[in-house]
Formats: structure tokens, C-alpha cells, sequence
């Protein structure tokens, strides 16, 4: 793991309320449209410990809606339910799939989908799941039933075309995989050391690569857009 992640994940600083510019946030948007109806910001923010807090500090307390991003595991969507995140975003293919050709992800998460939300339900969470990297008409198929999902503007050109009695990919929520059970009920708000021992145990360390991995090609697309911008 690299010392970025590493601080990224124990940085409690990003919770700090006095630190978060949140009229910033909304300072964007009237200074574009004054009229704008600013609760309808929802700010996607990566699915660390302190990225999560930071979820529950805006929805709680600054009632601004946001979504928990790069997420890969259900201890991630454990908390940002506990939290009180308005959506969370799994990504069914890690973010590197579309950017290298040669990559294919072996964790698709269509399963951890249906489990997120199947612990919101069972456990009364008001967060909602709305997947995101798809890359394929079968793995949306796969999906019907979730709450939300993000479809790329390919995708849906690739679904209008498709006729309905042409689909035979079954929803994992109309027929859910063999031995699938909700987990347990989780608690880790209070407790980051627990969350990271288990967070670093999913899927045999994969959750940690997969979310550094997500995060280093963010911030090198930023970097990329910031440099147009000069």
C-alpha cells in the first residue's frame, strides 16, 4: 500500500467540521445559477474510513446529500450505511478496466450489490445503491432491481437496440446465487481499527488494492484536467 493511501484511510482530518468548506461547495453552484436549488448537490466522495465519516458529517450535519464512491466490499457499505451515506457507488469492474484494454476484473461485485442492499433493507439504513463501472448490456441485466445504477451512454445506445425478448441474462435479484446470505450486522462508526483490520481481510487484500488503484487513477485524471485548465 502506498503512504498516499495509507493517509488517505487513517487521516481523520477530513472529518473535522471546521476544516470542510462547505459553503464552498454550495458557493459553486449559486455562482452559476443563483436561483439554484443547491439540495440537489450530492457530493461523491471515496469510500475510506475517513472518506465515510466525512459522508455521515455532511448528510447529518450540513444536510448536503452525498454519494460513497469506489467501493468494492460490504464492510465499506457497512459503514457508509451507518453513517447515513444517500447512495453508495460499487464498482462491479475495478476503475482500470477502462483505461487497460489487457485488464479484466476477476472480483466483479453484481453480488455485493444485491448483498449492500439486502443489509440496508434488512437492517433499516436509508442508503441506496447505485452501481457504477459496468461494461456490459448482460452485467446491467444482471442488476435489475437495484435502487439506481450509472449506465454509460454506449451502453444505453446498446440497450434501446436490444429488444426485451432477446435478454436471457437473469437479475441476481430475482434469483439470488447459491448460499447467498445477508451478513451480520456491522458497527465500525467508532471504531477505525476494527474497520481496518477487516477492510484489509476482504477478498484476501484485493479491497485495499482495488480502492488505492481507484483513487491513484483519479487523481491522475485530475492532474490531467487541471492541466488543460492552465
Amino acid at each position: 500500500m502506498t503512504q498516499t493511501m495509507l493517509q488517505l484511510l487513517q487521516s481523520k482530518t477530513i472529518v473535522d467540521c471546521d476544516t470542510m468548506d462547505v459553503e464552498g461547495i454550495t458557493k459553486l453552484f449559486k455562482s452559476l445559477d443563483p436561483d439554484f436549488d443547491t439540495t440537489r448537490v450530492c457530493i461523491k466522495i471515496p469510500s475510506t474510513f475517513a472518506g465515510l465519516q466525512a459522508c455521515g458529517i455532511l448528510e447529518s450535519v450540513h444536510n448536503i446529500t452525498t454519494l460513497a464512491t469506489t467501493l468494492f466490499v460490504i464492510e465499506q457499505a457497512a459503514l457508509a450505511g451507518e453513517v447515513g451515506a444517500h447512495y453508495i457507488a460499487p464498482y462491479v469492474n475495478e476503475l482500470r478496466v477502462h483505461f487497460d484494454p489487457t485488464f479484466t476484473d476477476t472480483h466483479k461485485a453484481q453480488r455485493l450489490c444485491l448483498e449492500a442492499q439486502r443489509y440496508y433493507e434488512k437492517y433499516g439504513y436509508k442508503t441506496q445503491v447505485l452501481p457504477a463501472s459496468l461494461t456490459s448490456t448482460e452485467e446491467i441485466m444482471e442488476l435489475a432491481g437495484v435502487h439506481h445504477i450509472t449506465i454509460s451512454p454506449g451502453l444505453l445506445k446498446h440497450l434501446a437496440e436490444k429488444k426485451a425478448e432477446d435478454n436471457n441474462t437473469m437479475s441476481i435479484f430475482e434469483k439470488a446465487p447459491d448460499g447467498f446470505e445477508v451478513a451480520g450486522k456491522m458497527s465500525f462508526a467508532n471504531d477505525e481499527e476494527g474497520y481496518m483490520r477487516a477492510f484489509e481481510k476482504a477478498i484476501g487484500g484485493e479491497a485495499v488494492r482495488k480502492l488505492d488503484d481507484a483513487i491513484r487513477i483519479f487523481s491522475e485524471m485530475q492532474d490531467k484536467f487541471e492541466a488543460l485548465m492552465v
